[in-house]
């Protein structure tokens, strides 16, 4: 296990009517676009390994649900650099619906729900430095003098595909972007 760099935690929440199965398909889409895998125990990986937990409750008021995705890139096949992405969504109050669109009777869900994204990036992921009877003693400098720059644009990319993932939920959603909210704040002067 390396260690692990916080890139970028972000939720979008929602309380109205939504397809679960719209942003399931959504987010799951994004993560192969992007080239993110799920990973086995026996370090398989594939596109249907993103689920590590599902967890459904019947209430009163509605379903709760209890949903965790992990997948990971390792970008050029890299041996010291994996990306690493966690998201987790819980829902309450969810119900079936229907709506009309296109003219057609559609099932969608009511409720609230929210997704959580976590990013990071971890160094040395297979421990051949931290291992290595030399170079081990140097992993941090490795890390934090010789490889900053890279790191910290690797990071930059990765913060900014993150948000990206959650500006593509949030319009999914029909929310309002950064954008958008803080023009309401300040409107244009020309």
């Amino acid at each position: 296990m390396g260690t692990d760099i916080v890139v970028a935690e972000t939720s979008v929440k929602f309380k109205k009517y939504f397809s679960m199965e719209g942003i399931y398909k959504l987010v799951k889409e994004w993560l192969v676009d992007e080239g993110f895998s799920g990973v086995t125990n026996r370090g398989d990986r594939s596109e249907n390994y993103l689920e590590r937990l599902y967890l459904e409750k019947e209430t009163p008021a509605g379903k709760e649900l209890v949903i965790h995705w992990y997948a990971e890139q390792i970008p050029f096949g890299s041996k010291y650099y994996k990306m690493k992405i966690e998201v987790k969504w819980h829902a309450l109050t969810l119900k079936e619906a229907e709506t009309v669109y296109k003219g057609k009777k559609v099932k969608i869900n009511q409720g609230e729900i929210e997704t959580i994204i976590s990013a990071k990036i971890e160094t040395d992921y297979l421990n051949k430095i931290k291992n290595h009877p030399v170079l081990g003693m140097f992993e941090k400098i490795l890390r934090e003098r010789l490889l900053k720059k890279k790191l910290e644009a690797m990071e930059r990319t990765f913060y900014g595909d993150i948000m990206r993932l959650q500006g593509t939920l949030k319009s999914y959603l029909g929310l309002k972007l950064w954008a958008q909210a803080a023009e309401q704040i300040h409107p244009k002067m020309w």
